[in-house]
C-alpha cells in the first residue's frame, strides 16, 4: 500500500519534466537524437512525479521502473492517470523501447527524423499538463 507524499520530491521531478521538454522541438532541428532523450526523459520524470505523488518511494521506482516508460504509464494508470490517447501510449512505447536501450545515440538502425516533434512535444506535454492539474489538487495547491 502506498501513502501520499509528504515530501517534495514529486515537484522536484515535474520541475524536472518540463525542464527537459523545453526547447526540444527547437532541439529536434539540430539534434533530434538529443531532442528524443529529452523528450524521454521527460516522461519518465513526469510519471515518476506521478507516482511519488501518490506515496511510491523513489527507491522503489529506481529499482522496478527504472527507465520502463511503459511500465511506468501503466502503474500511473494504475494510481489514477487519466486515460490518454492511444497514440500517446503508442508514442511512449515506441519511445521507449529506444530510451532503454540507450540508443538514441547508438542504434545505427534507429532514425530520429521518424518522429514528428511538435506532434510528439504535444503527447509528451500533455501528459506533464495532466500530472500537474492532478498532483495540485491533492497538494490543495
Amino acid at each position: 500500500m502506498h501513502t501520499p507524499s509528504k515530501n517534495g520530491l514529486a515537484h522536484t521531478f515535474m520541475r524536472n519534466a518540463e525542464g527537459f521538454l523545453e526547447g526540444t522541438v527547437r532541439m529536434s532541428a539540430t539534434d533530434p537524437a538529443a531532442a528524443l532523450h529529452h523528450l524521454a526523459i521527460a516522461v519518465e520524470l513526469g510519471l515518476k512525479s506521478w507516482l511519488l505523488d501518490r506515496g511510491y518511494e523513489d527507491e522503489w521506482l529506481k529499482g522496478h521502473i527504472r527507465h520502463d516508460l511503459e511500465l511506468a504509464l501503466f502503474h500511473a494508470n494504475a494510481n489514477g492517470l487519466p486515460d490518454i490517447p492511444k497514440s500517446t501510449a503508442g508514442f511512449i512505447g515506441r519511445l521507449g523501447l529506444v530510451y532503454q536501450s540507450h540508443g538514441f545515440h547508438k542504434r545505427p538502425t534507429f532514425d530520429p527524423t521518424s518522429f514528428l516533434f511538435e506532434l510528439a512535444h504535444d503527447h509528451i506535454d500533455g501528459i506533464l499538463v495532466s500530472v500537474r492539474r492532478r498532483t495540485e489538487k491533492t497538494r490543495g495547491s
